[in-house]
Order: C-alpha cells, then structure tokens, then sequence
C-alpha cells in the first residue's frame, strides 16, 4: 500500500518534480509527525527506510538547499526509529542502503549550511550504528574503498578499532571477522599511497585515527591471533615511512614559518596539491602554526606507536 502511494506513474512529463514532491510528503508525516498515525503499524521500520530512499536522495541531491535540510531531517528520523545493533547477515550489502552514503557524504563535507553539514553527520553515524558488529565488516570494507574525507574516514577507524575490541574479547561469535580478513582491512589503512612524500596535513584525521589503532592492536591484539599479531611488522613498516614524511613535512613549514616576515603583504600557500586564496602575512601565519600544530599532534602519536611496536 505505502509502495502504491510512493510510486512515480510512467508519463509524467517531470518525473524529479514528483520524487521531490513525494520526498516532502514523506518529511511530513515521518519527520515531523504529522498524521503519522493514519500510516498502517504493519510496516518494520526498515521497510520504510528502504521505500524512502529514492526521495530522500532525490532531496539531498538538490540543489536548493531547503530540500537538501529536508532530506537530512527526514532521513535521520527514519533511521532513529531503528535500534542500534539491530540488522544483520547481509544486511550491510544491501544496495539500496549503501546508495544513501554518496549523496549523504557530499552533504556533510561541501555542504554551506553548518546545521545541514552536522544532521548529516549524524545521520551517517546512525547508518553505521544500525547494523550489529558482524555485519558491519563488510560496511567497513565498501566505506574504506568509497570514502575520500580525512576526517569521515578517521571516524570510520575508530569504529572499527572499537568493534575490533569487541571481536578480540570473544572471536567465537564473530565468525565474520577471520585473521584473514582482518588483515586484508588493514592493509587498506596502514599504507601510504605515496610513502614518505605523502602530504600528512591533507590526511591528518584519518593518520591520528590509523596511529591509534595501531597502538590498540600492538597492546591489545591476542596472542593466538598470529595473523594479525604478524600485521604489526606491516604497521612498523608503515610507522617509519610516516616519520621520514614528517620530517619532509616539518622542514617544509618550518621553513615557510621562518621566511614568513620575508614575503609580500599577499602571499598564497599550497595545501593538498592546491592552492589556498592568497592571504596576508597574519593570516598565513595562522596557518602555518596551525600545520605545524597539527604534525606535532602526529609526531607525538606516532613515537607511542613505535614504543609499543618495540
């Protein structure tokens, strides 16, 4: 019945229109309650998840932005109606579900509403919270292949550091998580695509994320996980290439600190391989305290990294 009233009849001239239209129909009732009692109760909360996602991508593709803060709303509505741990097996494979993370991502990262920018953020924390530890490995693995924000995939990292924590104090129930596969995950996130040239600043969230989960796996990892004890030479491998990077990284700034009262009244700075608008010497000076900041925050990390691995 709800799927008969949420389908989009063929020949319309504006099929978008009606999808956006339906979208707000939906925000209506289930984001803001409205008459939301006149729905049938036989529909599972995850139902109406999945017949909702076509319209709240279609709202949180577009481009004005009161459909965007709409498509957040309602979509964070539906995923609160749904315990946390709560779906399983295959679940986390489901394409219908994984659809919402494109769309969602580009929401919370270019966004230019800081409230839009936060919703989506924490209905992306709802989405990897709904299904249970085992059925998260494979979230994890489409998450680390698809994602491309330092600072969402160092969230991402701590999760896993999280529910690996769970995994290693009972390994038993979670036949999922085999050393094999643990170890194929790692080597997703304990290497540098560019080694000792790779630019830390640009992945600095996700870096201080990697380095603490390191630091768990060389204190807590099992014994008798011999697989994923033997990792711990890929992490000592990886640790020194981010110090060599540090250290490139450090003479760079230092060097741009120490010429900074030697430059013209606007100056520009290349982060990430691009260029920032070009500022005056008290606003480049922020950023290079800042850049410096931040690789002392990962210098300091990585030296307990390396005691540990010792």
């Amino acid at each position: 019945m709800l799927r008969d009233i949420l389908e989009v009849k063929p020949g319309k001239e504006d099929e978008e229109d009606s999808k956006i239209s339906l979208g707000i129909y939906l925000y209506l009732v289930f984001g803001e309650n409205m008459l939301v009692e006149n729905i049938p109760q036989v529909y599972s909360h995850l139902e109406l998840l999945s017949v909702s996602i076509p319209y709240i991508r279609v709202l949180l593709e577009n481009n004005q932005e009161i459909f965007v803060f709409k498509g957040v709303l309602l979509l964070k509505s539906l995923l609160k109606r749904i315990p946390a741990d709560w779906l399983e097996g295959s679940t986390s494979d489901d394409p219908q579900l994984l659809s919402l993370v494109d769309p969602l991502t580009k929401v919370i990262v270019y966004n230019s509403v800081r409230e839009t920018r936060e919703t989506g953020f924490i209905c992306f924390t709802l989405l990897v919270n709904i299904f249970n530890a085992e059925a998260r490995f494979n979230l994890y693995k489409y998450l680390f292949n698809t994602l491309q924000h330092s600072g969402l995939l160092g969230w991402t990292v701590t999760h896993l550091k999280n529910t690996l924590a769970l995994f290693f104090k009972d390994p038993a129930i979670y036949p999922g998580y085999t050393e094999d596969k643990i170890c194929a995950l790692l080597s997703k996130l304990f290497h540098l695509e560019h080694g000792a040239e790779t630019d830390l600043l640009e992945i600095s969230d996700e870096l201080i994320s990697e380095i603490n989960l390191g630091i768990y796996l060389a204190a807590r990892c099992p014994d008798y996980l011999t697989e994923v004890a033997a990792f711990k030479t890929t992490i000592k491998v990886w640790a020194f290439q981010i110090q060599e990077a540090l250290k490139m990284s450090k003479a760079h700034w230092e060097l741009k600190h120490k010429n900074e009262s030697g430059v013209g009244p606007d100056v520009s700075i290349q982060v990430g391989g691009q260029n920032l608008p070009s500022m005056n010497k008290e606003q480049m000076g922020k950023v290079i305290n800042s850049a410096l900041t931040t690789l002392d925050i990962i210098h300091f990390n990585l030296v307990s990294l390396l005691n540990k691995l010792e």
